[in-house]
């Protein structure tokens, strides 16, 4: 078992491509991780709502990404995994910061439709890249590495969040949450090789290391 692991971390660490998406997933869920929190704490304190409320909006999150997956079929026609990345991150880390933008539930619940519908696309979109980069001998060493490193850093997400809720206010919660989303996307604008960002689902290339 143990060599298994070491093995998967040296494909990690030898792979620009891994390595990178690796982190960006695992930042990305770190920031996302006490979403649920700030937002229970957003409809309880600024919006003066009940447990009603958060279902509505927790609902409409899931609803943009039930449709944001329906759609990667057309979204991968049209676009190509970099655009839908950085787009996606775009579009929910804006949609999460304008969240702590205003006291109407109804906007509200707006923007938790539209980040999730980005939510569900880029769901779709990095493991897609995944299973295009990684080795398939690899694979499910390299997924449980992600997976436990998913695991570490939630919970870690959870304990800063939780008490940074107690010393700044929550709309800058979402500020930051959004923006760690954002920057977690841009990234992909930086110069690669790895050739797969640049293509649509549609191509099929060789697994690139």
């Amino acid at each position: 078992m143990s060599r298994e692991w070491v093995a998967g971390l040296r494909t990690i660490v030898t792979s620009t491509a891994i390595l990178r998406n690796m982190l960006i997933a695992v930042i990305s869920n770190f920031a996302l991780a006490p979403f649920n929190i700030v937002l229970t704490a957003w409809v309880n304190g600024p919006l003066h709502s009940t447990a009603f409320v958060f279902g509505a909006l927790m609902a409409c999150m899931l609803v943009g990404v039930l449709f944001g997956g329906l759609s990667l079929g057309f979204s991968f026609k049209h676009l190509t995994y970099k655009q839908l990345l950085v787009y996606g991150s775009i579009i929910q880390g804006g949609f999460i910061i304008l969240l702590g933008c205003t006291k109407s539930i109804t906007l509200d619940m707006f923007f938790m439709l539209l980040q999730g519908l980005a939510l569900g696309i880029l769901n779709g979109t990095l493991p897609a890249i995944n299973l295009r980069i990684i080795p398939k001998d690899m694979r499910g060493r390299i997924f449980g590495i992600l997976g436990a490193a998913d695991t570490i850093t939630q919970p870690l997400g959870m304990v800063i969040f939780g008490f940074l809720m107690t010393r700044i206010h929550l709309s800058l919660l979402f500020l930051i949450i959004g923006v760690i989303v954002i920057i977690s996307g841009m990234v992909f604008i930086l110069p690669s090789k790895q050739k797969s960002l640049n293509i649509h689902a549609v191509e099929v290339t060789p697994a690139e290391g």
